[in-house]
């Protein structure tokens, strides 16, 4: 294990999470090092480092779920721009229109909880693990003949 010194970070630059102190918001996160941005790059949205043990780091995810990440892992630090969109109004069909949205069936119905279903607690923290290494293929030094 090699040791990450820890910043003191700005907003927009971009670390490996094991140098970021805990209580950091950051967004354009790697699920395994060296991939691209692939969690929290939606408009306004945020993850926090709740706490870092071993050779991991937990952060909690907009959704609220907890993920622990290797402490290599890049993101950067900060919240993502367009804070104000969910708060824009729409205000009528033909706006969803023109903002480039299609409507839906109408066949499907998302259940709201307003009859009866359950609150749930929040599912336990997952790990994520690296992709597997593809196999090597065999060379064959032949001359053409």
């Amino acid at each position: 294990m090699k040791f990450i010194f820890t910043v003191r970070p700005n907003e927009g630059d971009a670390f490996p999470l094991g140098a970021l102190p805990v209580g950091t918001r950051l967004h354009c996160l790697e699920k395994n090092p060296g991939q691209p941005c692939h969690l929290i790059h939606a408009a306004g949205t945020y993850g926090t480092i709740l706490r870092k043990f071993d050779d991991k780091v937990v952060v909690q995810l907009p959704s609220k779920r907890e993920f622990a990440f290797d402490r290599k892992c890049m993101a950067t630090v900060g919240r993502v721009s367009n804070i104000e969109h969910e708060k824009t109004p729409v205000g009528s069909a033909q706006k969803m229109r023109e903002l480039g949205n299609r409507p839906r069936s109408g066949l499907w119905k998302r259940k709201d909880g307003r009859h009866g279903r359950k609150i749930r607690r929040l599912p336990p923290m997952s790990n994520i693990k690296p992709p597997a290494s593809p196999a090597e293929a065999p060379i064959h030094l032949t001359l053409p003949l």
